[in-house]
């Protein structure tokens, strides 16, 4: 193999740098309300007339 056989790996990490992931739990007793406007806000774009429910599920918050 011309690469060698820690090309692959280095392919690999570097290729992950670019993701974000997102730690996920369900909270089951949760509320629409329970969530903190200041969270999500910074997720809406500026042209969005989405109402805050739409939004989130859009958003795959909800």
């Amino acid at each position: 193999m011309f690469w060698g056989s820690k090309t692959p790996k280095f392919i690999q990490q570097r290729s992950q740098v670019r993701m974000i992931r997102f730690d996920e739990q369900l909270v089951s007793s949760a509320i629409l309300d329970d969530l903190e406007p200041s969270l999500w806000h910074r997720f809406r774009s500026p042209r969005s007339q989405d109402l805050r429910e739409n939004l989130l599920t859009k958003l795959g918050m909800t």
